[in-house]
């Protein structure tokens, strides 16, 4: 596993990955986002290879969030070309959607049970496949809660544990690319080493 630091905020480069053999589960080529007034990043080249973990570290307000929404087909790029194995993304399917997961900074949690926000995704067709209730019960093992959480309203969470749960939700989907915005920033000390 490998992790890069991005510290730029107009021009990002990855150049030498980019001859790489391996095909990319997602490539970006000179890609741009922002509104059509302000450009936020501009010309980002990266590709991410399998098992590959990248981070982006900048300042508030310089895009990172806007990336991931864009990388996410939550938003559209103003220019450039995204690959997504190997594949020019022309449009962003339901397919797409479910190999390529964002998880908010600030998670979405309806007025439901906890067991009830995590199976949503499977109700409305998201995920490809049946909800698995034993790899559940391991993360919610591996993420400190216990399973007496699964009946209890996820809006009376705390900002934490409706974090931890939002991060479960996406990895029960199983995606190929889980894009995390600020995973950490409402988790105690203690539970960012997860």
């Amino acid at each position: 596993l490998t992790c890069a630091e991005l510290c730029v905020l107009r021009k990002i480069h990855f150049e030498s990955d980019m001859n790489h053999e391996e095909i990319p589960l997602l490539a970006l080529k000179n890609v741009s986002v922002g509104t059509h007034r302000n450009i936020l990043l501009d010309s980002i080249t990266f590709k991410l290879l399998p098992l590959q973990i990248i981070g982006i570290s900048a300042p508030s307000g310089t895009g990172k969030t806007t990336l991931l929404k864009t990388i996410a087909g939550l938003l559209s790029p103003l220019s450039g070309e995204l690959f997504f194995e190997g594949k020019k993304i022309d449009k962003f399917s339901h397919s797409y959607r479910r190999k390529v997961v964002f998880v908010s900074q600030q998670s979405i949690m309806l007025d439901l049970s906890v067991l009830d926000n995590i199976k949503r995704p499977f109700q409305y067709g998201i995920s490809a496949h049946q909800m698995d209730r034993e790899r559940l019960d391991l993360l919610i093992e591996a993420f400190h809660l216990k399973k007496e959480i699964y009946h209890q309203n996820a809006k009376t969470l705390s900002q934490g544990e409706q974090q931890r749960i939002a991060i479960i939700r996406a990895l029960m989907i199983s995606p190929k690319i889980l894009l995390l915005d600020e995973p950490t920033s409402s988790l105690d000390s203690d539970l960012v080493s997860i």
